[in-house]
């Protein structure tokens, strides 16, 4: 086996794999244009087939792991663990900081292959699609949220400082601070006595767009309920039905939620974070 860059030649054999574990619905060959041109788009080839790719972002000094897939019949030979010791090695070359990806809670395999590498879990979110709660009623909200104001009425930010980074990809988590908070356009950055919001651009699944909520924040759960209608009646005025949010994951937030939406525990994403000491 050796790893290199992913060959355009071998897209139909890798798309035929991919089907075998996504059943058709990976979001792969939507990004398999910009991978090629952008970053590190990596295989594990074996006898000249690749039976795993994976793609690497260089965000500054981040390194952004993302769409590891590893082909059925190889799962379960450490395949994936290889792949990530030489993109920290790859890293570590460019003297980049700190390696970053996300996996699913329930991804046992994966959480403790990169464990056993030094991976560590830093921060968790739960995503919810839901319909925007009906009624008629107009709650007023502010925009323009600053640094002091997002810390002091957003409980739960000390322990899940991670928010999308838009700006790169709708799946991204980055840490969050007062420099990159800024750069969030002041409109998409609302709140109320109790409660916060930061939207993003719509996102599109299938056929539908829905208003993107890249983090949610409350500390009741009736500041909860009026920041969600807020959301949306800024959903029905962009002609949207449902809402994408991000809510962070173990947190007094997600448990009022579970009161007023439907929540899937399963649908939690954990941020794994590798600091990379240049001197290993």
């Amino acid at each position: 086996m050796y790893i290199d860059r992913v060959k355009d030649r071998d897209k139909e054999y890798i798309f035929g794999w991919l089907k075998e574990i996504w059943s058709g619905h990976d979001y792969i060959p939507l990004v398999w244009d910009n991978w090629m041109n952008e970053g590190e788009f990596l295989a594990v080839y074996d006898e000249g087939k690749p039976i795993a790719i994976w793609h690497i972002k260089w965000l500054g000094d981040i390194a952004w792991l993302e769409g590891m897939r590893v082909k059925t019949d190889y799962q379960g030979r450490g395949i994936a663990k290889l792949a990530n010791k030489y993109s920290i090695k790859l890293a570590r070359d460019k003297g980049i900081k700190k390696a970053l990806l996300i996996t699913m809670i329930d991804n046992k395999p994966a959480r403790k292959s990169l464990e056993s590498i030094g991976f560590t879990n830093v921060a968790a979110y739960t995503r919810v699609i839901i319909d925007n709660i009906k009624g008629d009623e107009k709650v007023n909200y502010k925009t323009g949220l600053d640094w002091n104001t997002l810390n002091s009425i957003s409980p739960n930010l000390k322990s899940n400082n991670f928010i999308m980074a838009s700006e790169k990809s709708p799946w991204i988590f980055l840490p969050i601070t007062d420099n990159n908070f800024y750069k969030i356009d002041e409109k998409k950055r609302i709140y109320i006595e109790k409660a916060l919001s930061i939207i993003d651009n719509t996102i599109r699944i299938g056929e539908k767009e829905y208003l993107y909520i890249r983090y949610l924040d409350a500390d009741n759960k009736a500041e909860l309920l009026k920041m969600i209608k807020i959301l949306s009646n800024i959903s029905r005025e962009n002609e949207m039905e449902k809402l994408f949010i991000y809510i962070p994951y173990n947190s007094k937030t997600l448990e009022y939620a579970k009161d007023i939406i439907k929540i899937d525990p399963k649908e939690t994403f954990l941020v794994y974070e590798y600091v990379i000491n240049q001197d290993d």
